[in-house]
C-alpha cells in the first residue's frame, strides 16, 4: 500500500520537473548577468569573475539534473528492471508499484549525477591541487608540510569520489542489494502501519485525516443516504 495514489506522484513528478526548469533558467540569467559584468568591466571589478565561474557551475549543475530528468533521457526499461530487482529482490513484480517504480528511476538518476559531480570534482581538482604541490615547495618548511597534506588528503578523497562515482558492476550491486535490504524492511513497516489502520476502520463509514494526521469518522453510509431533513414552518402547519 502506497502513502500516495499514482495520480498524485504522477502531479509530483510534473512539478518536480517544472521546479527543476525555473532553477535552471534563473541560474542561467544570473550566470549570464555576471558574465556580462566581467566582459563590460574588464577586470577592473575583481568579484565579477569569481562570481562568475561560480554561477556558471551552478548553472550547469542544475542543467545537468535538469537533461536526465526529462522524459526523453529516463532510464530504459532494462535499467529499471535491473534496478527494481536489486532494490526489491527477485520477486520485485510483487512491489511493481508506481512508487516503486520512481524510487528505482531516482536510485538511477543519483548515480548520473555523481559521476558528473565526479568530473566536476577532477575540473578543480587539477589546477587547485596542482597549485598546492607547485606552491609548497617555495613555502616555508612547515608552511610546505602542511600543504603537501592537503594536497595528499584531497587526492584520497577524490579517490575515493572515483570509487563512489564508477563502480564496477559488482560492487554496484552489493551495494544497491544493500540499500534494497534496508528499503524493503522500511517498506514492510509502513505496510504493517496502514494495515493496522485500515483495521481499526468500521466498515461502511467515511472518514477523514484530520490535523494530527488521524483518521476521523465524518458519518455512516445509513447517514448519508437517510439524512432528516429540518423541517420547515409550513411543513409544521
Amino acid at each position: 500500500m502506497q502513502p500516495y495514489s499514482d495520480y498524485e506522484i504522477a502531479q509530483r513528478q510534473v512539478q518536480t520537473l517544472r521546479d527543476k526548469k525555473d532553477m535552471f533558467r534563473v541560474w542561467l540569467v544570473v550566470f549570464l548577468m555576471m558574465l556580462f559584468v566581467a566582459l563590460v568591466s574588464g577586470g577592473s571589478a575583481s568579484c565579477s569573475i569569481p562570481l562568475a565561474i561560480v554561477m556558471g557551475v551552478f548553472a550547469t549543475a542544475t542543467g545537468i539534473d535538469l537533461y536526465y530528468s526529462l522524459p526523453e533521457h529516463a532510464p530504459n526499461k532494462a535499467e529499471l528492471e535491473q534496478e527494481m530487482e536489486w532494490l526489491f529482490g527477485k520477486d520485485w513484480q510483487d512491489r511493481a508499484s508506481t512508487l516503486a517504480y520512481e524510487s528505482a528511476r531516482q536510485h538511477i538518476h543519483r548515480r548520473r549525477l555523481t559521476k558528473w559531480a565526479f568530473v566536476g570534482h577532477v575540473l578543480f581538482f587539477i589546477p587547485l591541487n596542482g597549485w598546492i604541490a607547485f606552491a609548497s615547495r617555495t613555502a616555508f618548511h612547515s608552511d610546505g608540510i602542511v600543504m603537501l597534506a592537503v594536497a595528499l588528503i584531497w587526492t584520497i578523497v577524490l579517490i575515493t569520489h572515483a570509487m563512489s562515482a564508477f563502480p564496477t558492476a559488482r560492487q554496484l550491486e552489493i551495494r544497491e542489494r544493500r540499500f534494497g535490504k534496508d528499503f524493503r524492511l522500511q517498506y514492510e513497516i509502513n505496510d504493517n502501519i496502514n494495515a493496522q489502520l485500515v483495521a481499526k476502520l468500521k466498515p461502511d463509514t467515511y472518514y477523514v485525516v484530520n490535523g494530527g494526521g488521524e483518521f476521523e469518522a465524518i458519518g455512516t453510509i445509513h447517514d448519508m443516504y437517510f439524512v432528516k431533513l429540518p423541517q420547515t414552518k409550513q411543513d409544521e402547519d
